[in-house]
């Protein structure tokens, strides 16, 4: 079995009736997200750019007719959670980005969905848009449930693999580039040319 839900659809800043332990985990998770969404809020109203990354929404209207899509009815993803579904309304256009990271070289085809605002928004839709599975064969691991030493199989699949990693930091970088040539200029040509422009 995998990690136990601390919040569902009903209840999507928290379960009630968790043990201590679980509580903390919550209460630090939801103080991250919250530290986190000020962190976006403050650079977007600065005129900046900013991404949030997540599951997409396995139990949306949209996926329900889906296979298994009723053993995910409960899933409760950030985007669930009130103030990240404002701050995607006001800053990213309610849309979210959604690819599979095993299309960016991932053992893992771990569904991915990135919120990004306004400004950097069409890069991030022209770099991920197209990256789903086209995967013919099973994947070589899965992110859910535990390996035999009774570790999350999930914790090997949260770091992102590097052409996903380079994409990310190229739309960041054209978007500084078309915000402020001279900045990023040929002062920075180690970074362009990390990224290939």
């Amino acid at each position: 079995p995998g990690c136990q839900p601390l919040r569902d659809r009903e209840n999507v800043l928290g379960l009630p009736g968790l043990e201590p332990w679980q509580q903390q985990e919550l209460n630090i998770g939801n103080a991250l997200t919250r530290l986190s969404l000020e962190c976006c809020a403050l650079v977007y109203s600065g005129g900046g750019e900013a991404m949030i990354e997540n599951p997409p929404d396995y139990a949306s209207k949209e996926r329900l007719h889906r296979p298994f899509a009723k053993e995910q009815w409960r899933h409760c993803p950030l985007w669930c959670i009130p103030a990240v579904a404002d701050f995607l309304r006001s800053a990213c256009n309610s849309h979210l980005v959604e690819f599979d990271q095993c299309a960016l070289s991932s053992e893992y085809k771990k569904p991915t969905a990135l919120a990004a605002t306004d400004g950097i928004q069409r890069y991030v839709r022209s770099s991920f848009g197209d990256k789903v599975c086209r995967c013919f064969r099973q994947h070589s691991r899965v992110a859910f449930g535990r390996d035999s030493d009774g570790n999350f199989n999930s914790a090997a699949a949260a770091t992102y693999p590097p052409d996903m990693n380079r994409l990310l930091a190229d739309c960041f970088f054209r978007t500084a580039r078309e915000r402020r040539p001279s900045a990023v200029g040929e002062s920075n040509t180690g970074l362009a040319a990390m990224l290939g422009r």
